[in-house]
């Protein structure tokens, strides 16, 4: 099992067509429900798009339960719809982003 998905549960590469890939595909936001969140602000969002720390306001994490012992924090648009990073805290009060997934200009 990967998460909440088994083995069983997957299509075979082979066996998809465009049609399939539309129909399965799986929001980013669902690989990450284990982990904390951190929903960001439009500032934060643009310093995570250069790669910046972002500081890091305990008031704002959303933590499962199961979250506890995982060091990783899911940076989350502020409507938690898009996943925009992965970061771990640095021991300062900020958060390092170790995957970025914005990509291209800033948005309006």
């Amino acid at each position: 099992a990967i998460g909440p998905w088994e083995l069983m549960q997957a299509t075979a590469p082979d066996n998809l067509s465009a049609d399939d890939i539309q129909r399965l595909a799986i929001n980013p936001s669902r690989l990450v429900e284990h982990l904390p969140i951190y929903p960001c602000t439009d500032t934060e969002r643009e310093a995570l798009r250069c790669g910046r720390r972002i500081p890091c306001s305990p008031e704002r994490l959303i933590c499962p339960p199961q979250a506890l012992d995982d060091p990783t924090i899911a940076i989350m648009s502020a409507d938690q719809q898009q996943l925009l990073a992965l970061a771990e805290p640095d021991g300062n009060g900020l958060l390092q982003p170790r995957a970025v997934f914005l990509h291209g200009p800033a948005e309006n």
